[in-house]
C-alpha cells in the first residue's frame, strides 16, 4: 500500500530522515506535505513516490480516500479480501479496523468525505464509510468503524458510489445485474 507524494516536494527537502512519524517532523514540513498529499488525493492522481508502506493481512481488493470524519485530513480506506476495512492516517499509521464477519471478501470501499449539503447528523449514526462484500452484504460504517447499518443486495457488491452533489443516495453495482439505489441514513431502497 502506498500513498501520494510529489516527486518535486521530496526534491524540495533537505530532510534525509526518512522517518514519516509527524512528531519527528518539523511543522513547517508536516504541513507542506498534508497539503501536498491531500491535493494529490482530491485529484486521484496516481503513485507519484512511495511516502509510506502499509501491509495488510490479506490482498488489498479496494483503497479509496477522502476526510471522513470532517478534521480537514484526508483518511485512506482499504479493503481486503479476508473481510477488514481498514482507515488509516495521512501518514500511513492505522486509525481502525472492522472486521465484516468471517472469510466476507470485501469488493469494494468508498470514503464519504464530509458535504455542506447533507444533514448533520451524530457521530454514531453518521454513515461515511461504505463496503460491499462479495456475499452481498452492504455496510454502512460511522467515522469510529462501528457499522450504522446493513443490507443485503443478494449478490456480490462490485462498486458503490456516492455523488458529492447528492450525498444522501448510495448507488451499488452488483452481480445481478441490477443498479440499486439506497438512502444514505435510512438504507430506504429508492430504486432498482
Amino acid at each position: 500500500m502506498m500513498a501520494i507524494q510529489s516527486q518535486s516536494s521530496h526534491d524540495e527537502t533537505n530532510d534525509t530522515d526518512q522517518d514519516t512519524d509527524p512528531e519527528m517532523l518539523p511543522q513547517r514540513k508536516q504541513t507542506e506535505i498534508k497539503q501536498q498529499l491531500q491535493a494529490s488525493l482530491r485529484r486521484g492522481l496516481a503513485v507519484v513516490e512511495r511516502a509510506w508502506p502499509y501491509r495488510t493481512r490479506d490482498w488489498a481488493t479496494s483503497v479509496h480516500a477522502a476526510d471522513i470524519d470532517g478534521d480537514g485530513d484526508i483518511e485512506v480506506i482499504v479493503g481486503s479480501y479476508d473481510g477488514h476495512v481498514q482507515v488509516l492516517t495521512k501518514w500511513g499509521t492505522l486509525k481502525w479496523e472492522k472486521q465484516l464477519g468471517r472469510g466476507k471478501w470485501v469488493c469494494t470501499v468508498v470514503g464519504i468525505q464530509r458535504s455542506e449539503k447533507e444533514t448533520i447528523v451524530s457521530v454514531e449514526k453518521r454513515v461515511c464509510v461504505l463496503a460491499g462484500s462479495r456475499d452481498g452484504q452492504i455496510y454502512a460504517l460511522n467515522q469510529r468503524g462501528e457499522v450504522v447499518w446493513s443490507y443485503d443486495v443478494e449478490s456480490a457488491v462490485r462498486q458503490v458510489y456516492v455523488n458529492p452533489t447528492c450525498p444522501d443516495e448510495v448507488i451499488i453495482g452488483s452481480e445481478d445485474g441490477y443498479v440499486h439505489v439506497l438512502g444514505r441514513q435510512s438504507k430506504e431502497m429508492l430504486w432498482k
